[in-house]
């Protein structure tokens, strides 16, 4: 009877194992970018509690591009500028295509993280306009005349 237990035991441990080894090898067959719930639960509980619109306006004009780094790489993996106004002296306003973090883009899935309506570009500056027209202007009269400098 003792060797009858000890061929149970044996035949039990090694259909665990074979369990076992079967549940490794589907989680190492599983997708790498899969998201961690406790993190994007944090990521929730985070931004729910800030007020991003007021924080970005505030580290903007402090210009604490730092603390604005910090802030957004909490949940923005890359972003490209996809459309910009300039003045005469740079960019004004910009327009950011952006490639979510695993956990902002899952929460955006389940509708947890609502993007409000994108923000349409400042009009131009009739002002500015008109100078620029003039300038193009003058600039066509003097290539018609073969005028230079």
């Amino acid at each position: 009877m003792r060797c009858d237990a000890g061929w149970r035991a044996r035949r039990v441990s090694q259909s665990i194992a074979e369990r076992i080894d079967s549940l490794e090898a589907q989680l190492a067959g599983l997708p790498a970018g899969l998201v961690n719930g406790t993190q994007a639960r944090a990521l929730y509980d985070r931004l729910q509690q800030l007020d991003l619109v007021t924080l970005i306006d505030a580290l903007t004009a402090a210009h604490d591009t730092a603390a604005l780094r910090d802030l957004l790489g909490g949940f923005i993996q890359s972003a490209t500028i996809s459309e910009r106004v300039r003045d005469g002296r740079g960019t004004t306003w910009a327009r950011a295509a952006v490639t979510w973090t695993a956990d902002a883009q899952a929460l955006l899935d389940a509708g947890l993280l609502v993007l409000g309506a994108a923000p349409q570009p400042p009009a131009p500056d009739p002002k500015r306009e008109r100078a620029r027209d003039a300038a193009r202007r003058c600039r066509a009269r003097k290539a018609a005349t073969g005028a230079t400098r």
